[in-house]
């Protein structure tokens, strides 16, 4: 066989000290060795659809039969509820390309069928439950349209047999895969926070300078120093990040800047000029950065005025604000 359930109960088998077999080993069950990831899991499918995970087409030469590739799936348990102590997908691996044979169709009309992955609750898994998983013909009944996907199916294709044909084209194949998805609702991303300055902080002229962002609005994964004013990436991968910084009294043709630094070095800056007698100028900076593990951010600010001016404080008026966006899946 080349389907194998990557967890099934009873599959695998033990021995004793001695070399004798033991007597109703189970060990742990599906449920107990999967559960946790079938969990997060909230929709049957392929693994993937972009790396043609169980592609059904016609045979080589055409006949009445199709081939479907190998490649991973997950497959609804059927008798799973909620809260169940039951696994709630089987994951199902294929190694090679499976044949199935379409039955003639004589009866006058068309006549679907589907093309599944079967878990076999039946069966007594082998030691590496490569007796459990089939690919499997659905039959239809003719001029009744597309079957019910019997329970502890995926349904992957359907195939149009008409009155009569002698072969299944690719034309006849009608693809149903869907990707499993993961619940992202069951999984918090802590990684991010947003802090502010909580008091007017005087900044001398022609100098970087720290913000001092000692206040937070939220930073769920504790990473955010109020202490340091630094943000220490939790996890690698791609982060939006956001400061501003509101300045006072910069006379005409002086500016503010604000510059977002990664371990030190300038990853953007923004910049805004007084063009009055005297404003309170807002320079900004954003981006979408891919940071590392323990990667640290801070924030630092620099005017021309000439003599020390004030930024004032206040969550909607100078802060900082990172978010994950997505994990970096190649570190």
């Amino acid at each position: 066989m080349s389907l194998y359930v990557r967890s099934i109960n009873s599959m695998g088998s033990g021995e004793d000290s001695g070399g004798g077999a033991l007597q109703n080993l189970l060990g742990m069950t599906d449920s107990e060795h999967m559960g946790t990831e079938s969990n997060f899991i909230n929709q049957a499918g392929v693994l993937s659809l972009s790396s043609t995970d169980f592609e059904t087409t016609e045979d080589s030469p055409a006949a009445m039969s199709v081939e479907t590739k190998k490649g991973k799936c997950f497959v609804l348990n059927g008798s799973w509820t909620t809260r169940s102590k039951t696994i709630k997908f089987w994951e199902v691996l294929s190694t090679a390309t499976e044949t199935s044979t379409i039955d003639a169709n004589a009866t006058g009309s068309t006549r679907i069928d589907l093309i599944c992955v079967k878990i076999d609750t039946g069966a007594s898994p082998d030691d590496t439950a490569s007796n459990i998983a089939t690919v499997e013909v659905v039959k239809g009944t003719a001029g009744a349209g597309a079957p019910e996907t019997p329970a502890n199916h995926l349904k992957l294709y359907e195939v149009s047999v008409a009155n009569g044909a002698s072969s299944i084209l690719n034309a006849n194949i009608t693809d149903y895969r869907v990707q499993s998805r993961i619940d992202v609702s069951s999984i918090e991303n802590t990684a991010k926070a947003r802090a502010y300055l909580g008091s007017t902080q005087s900044v001398a002229t022609g100098s970087d300078v720290t913000l001092v962002l000692d206040t937070e609005d939220y930073d769920p994964g504790s990473r955010f120093n109020t202490s340091t004013y630094k943000y220490v990436i939790p996890v690698a991968g791609y982060y939006m990040i956001y400061a501003q910084a509101l300045f006072t009294d910069i006379a005409d043709g002086k500016d503010g800047i604000i510059r977002i630094k990664n371990n030190g070095s300038t990853i953007v800056s923004g910049r805004s000029y007084s063009s009055v007698a005297t404003a309170d100028p807002i320079p900004n900076a954003t981006t979408i950065s891919k940071l590392a593990v323990n990667d640290e951010i801070t924030v630092v600010v620099q005017h021309s005025e000439g003599v020390n001016t004030d930024i004032i404080a206040g969550s909607g008026s100078t802060f900082l604000a990172i978010h994950l966006l997505s994990t970096d899946e190649t570190t």
